[in-house]
Order: structure tokens, then sequence, then C-alpha cells
């Protein structure tokens, strides 16, 4: 009997002391078997994940919420959003949706004054918000002169053409200066009350060089462009000009520019060159 008994617990101890291996080794196989199953997500959480993206889109490149605006005005462009409404990119970064009585199509290039409804269903299911009571008009982008029209209200000459208009934002740019102006372009417009004229509006303005003058060398060994005022200036296109070679150039003036890395200088961007013909 004593000796069953004994045997009995030999063999006890023996099946635990086997046992414990194999229990972990089960444990660590259930614990992989968990984490090799994809995760269920159900439909409803697919489609407000769907809805989501579709709202953060809608909103400024720099994290401001297109809701928190009130009235919009700015250039932009028209483009297809989620089934097929439409919505616009302004180039200030705000992305709405856009009423589709507008009679605006994918691809074109507008300025648009508007109210913004917070919380349309312009585009439903979607509640984001969109561009409602559109007025459209033309984006102005050109060189001119400012000068002094009506009643000292500031106007810009078009190099171009000649064509004058009233400008909204001078930047700080006296008449006569030369420069580079990008915005709105408002028909009949009551800026210079009681003189009513076409106006430039919500624009940028930027210096801009039309002149003749020298390549050469600066810092770094970076083309330079002399100009005969004296200024001298990065450069971004030389087409396939050399230094020492007489050039004229025209373009827009970046005043911090690091195109001559890492010297900060003025820079003409977006030039063109040719022969100076003096």
């Amino acid at each position: 009997m004593k000796n069953s008994i004994l045997s009995m617990l030999v063999c006890i101890l023996m099946c635990c002391t086997l046992s414990a291996p194999v229990y972990a080794e089960l444990g660590k196989w259930e614990e992989s078997k968990k984490k090799s199953q994809p995760e269920v997500i159900s439909p409803s959480v697919m489609a407000h994940e769907q809805v989501e993206g579709v709202l953060s889109d809608i909103e400024n490149t720099e994290g401001e919420l297109s809701r928190d605006v009130q009235i919009y005005s700015g250039c932009g462009v028209v483009a297809f959003g989620p089934q097929s409404c439409l919505k616009f990119l302004g180039d200030d970064g705000h992305n709405f949706f856009l009423d589709p009585s507008s009679g605006l199509l994918p691809g074109e290039y507008v300025y648009i004054q508007a109210e913004v409804d917070k919380n349309s269903l312009i585009c439903f299911p979607f509640v984001a918000p969109a561009l409602v009571d559109i007025t459209v008009s033309a984006c102005f982008e050109e060189a001119g002169v400012l000068g002094r029209g009506p009643q000292s209200c500031m106007t810009l000459t078009t190099l171009t053409g000649g064509e004058t208009y009233l400008i909204e934002n001078t930047g700080g740019f006296f008449h006569g200066a030369q420069v580079y102006v990008k915005g709105g372009l408002v028909e009949d417009s009551a800026m210079c009350f009681p003189v009513i004229g076409d106006a430039i509006v919500d624009n940028e303005i930027y210096r801009f060089v039309d002149e003749c003058g020298t390549l050469g060398f600066g810092p770094q060994g970076c083309l330079l462009f002399n100009a005969d005022s004296g200024d001298s200036y990065a450069i971004e296109n030389v087409g396939n000009f050399l230094p020492g070679q007489r050039v004229r150039v025209a373009g827009v003036v970046e005043e911090e520019s690091q195109l001559c890395f890492p010297a900060t200088i003025p820079a003409v961007v977006d030039n063109i060159i040719g022969i100076c013909r003096e």
C-alpha cells in the first residue's frame, strides 16, 4: 500500500514538472494567435472614418478650419470632391464645398466672394462648410506701375496692355513703383467713391524688375544679375547666358531668398531673360 501511494506521488510530481513548460508554450501560442488575427472594424466605424477624412480635407492647410470663416473671398480652382460634389480649393489653403447652382465647372480658376454656410448639407451626407450666395469674377495676375487716380486713389497700370485699375493693397509701395500683383478683379467697384471703376482686390503685391544689367558671380559662385539701377540679385533663370554678358531680365523680386543657400539675399524669380537691346 505504501509503495502504491509513493508511486502515485512520484507520478503527480513528474506530471506537474513536465506540464509547467507545456502550459507556458500553450499560453504563448494563444497570444500569438490573437495578434495574428486581423482587427475587425464594423461598417459603422468605417463609415465614420470616411466622413472624418472628407471633413478634414475641407479645412485650411495650416489647420484653421474653414468652418471658422463667415465671409470668404479669394482666388482658387474648382474641383470634384466626394460623390462628384464640387469643391473650391482656395490659393490661401481654404477648401469648401460649392453650391451647385453657382454654374462653375471643374478646372475653372476664378475669384469668389461668398458667404460660408458652416454646417451645409450641399454634399449629403457630409455636414461641412460650403460657399453660398456666390459672386464670381476673374483673377488678376500681372505686372504694372502704381499711380494716383481720382481723389488720390491708388491705381495700377499694366505693363503689357496699359489698362488702369484701382488697387486695394499697395503693400507700402508708392506711385511710380514697378510691381507684380495677384488678386481678384471686380468690375464697377465703388472703392474710390463716388468714382466707379474696375478694381483689383484681396491682392498680393511684390517688387518687379524689368531692366538691363550684367550677369556675374556672387557668394559661393552663385550667379547674380547686376542691374543697371545698381541693385544685385540672385537669379533663378539664366537661360543659356554666361557671366559677363549683358542681358535684360524681367521677374518678381523675392526679398529674402535662399536661392544662393545659405546666404539670404534678394532674388529675381519666375523670370524671363533675353538680350539687352540698348
